[in-house]
């Protein structure tokens, strides 16, 4: 009689099993970062939204004048504003425009907001500036 070998041995069957988890631990890191990177891109995401509407509050809620302020929107996302002259000096103004200083009746300000998340040892931000004119008599 002549003797089949059926199956696997437990060698190979051992083998397999070991493959299937190396497999599997790769893949669910690969998942799990995914998820993170998600995540993160969520939170940003929505820091950028807040910061889009306290930009756009500048000047309407808040008086558009050289200042700094800052607060929180929740418990999470914390904000800061910073509003300067654009340009150092009337003389900078009159200079680009071409125009003499005694006819520029409005001045450029930089309105800059940073956004702020996450604890002290991973801290996050996001930062968004745009350009306002005010009339020379609110500065």
């Amino acid at each position: 009689m002549h003797k089949f070998n059926r199956g696997f041995s437990l060698l190979e069957v051992l083998v397999a099993f070991v493959i299937l988890a190396l497999i599997l631990s790769v893949l669910m890191q690969i998942f799990s970062g995914g998820l993170r990177n998600a995540s993160r891109a969520d939170e940003y995401q929505q820091a950028v939204l807040l910061g889009q509407s306290k930009l756009a509050s500048v000047g309407i809620e808040t008086p558009l004048e050289v200042s700094e302020d800052s607060g929180e929107f929740d418990a999470v996302y914390r904000w800061h504003v910073s509003i300067r002259p654009y340009l150092e000096t009337e003389a900078q103004a009159s200079e680009q425009s071409g125009l003499p200083v005694q006819i520029l009746p409005v001045s450029l300000l930089e309105v800059e907001i940073q956004v702020l998340w996450g604890g002290s040892d991973q801290p996050r931000s996001a930062s968004l500036k745009t350009l306002r004119l005010a009339n020379k008599v609110a500065l």
